[in-house]
């Protein structure tokens, strides 16, 4: 059996943990034909696929302008092209969409919920790339703020 087919096996076994980029589409805008969209807290923004840097920040910077009123993706007028390229990273991710956090029963003892599971209940996601070989893993790109 082939790794993709595992991953379908899996996939129909555990709706909840299916890992498809399309998933993510509508928590995404297109722009310069590169899906993107924020994630997180700190300002980080993903593509889905590999691009060429100059592409993807110009899809990055896009979404910058029209979601946060932002100059750039740094704000910056004066900002140099190799300095934010700098922060470009290709990976390989997959899309979470049932709690898998092992603090989950910490949080929940601690304070009474736990953020993962909250964040999943509203219609969020959670892309992780902590393991590109997984059989579900699809290329990003990412920008680190």
């Amino acid at each position: 059996m082939t790794t993709s087919d595992q991953a379908a096996k899996i996939n129909r076994a555990f709706p909840e943990l299916a890992s498809t980029p399309d998933q993510m589409k509508p928590f995404m805008q297109e722009h310069h034909g590169v899906w993107v969209c924020y994630i997180g807290e700190d300002g980080d923004v993903i593509a889905l696929g590999h691009h060429e840097p100059r592409r993807v920040l110009a899809a990055f910077n896009r979404i910058a302008r029209k979601e946060c009123g932002l100059v750039n993706l740094v704000d910056d007028r004066n900002a140099r092209y190799v300095e934010v390229a700098r922060e470009l990273h290709w990976r390989m991710a997959r899309l979470v969409t049932a709690c898998e956090a092992p603090e989950h029963d910490q949080d929940i003892e601690e304070r009474g919920y736990c953020y993962h599971c909250v964040s999943l209940k509203d219609g969020g996601f959670w892309v992780d790339w902590s393991d590109p070989e997984h059989p579900d893993a699809f290329p990003i790109t990412t920008w680190e703020a």
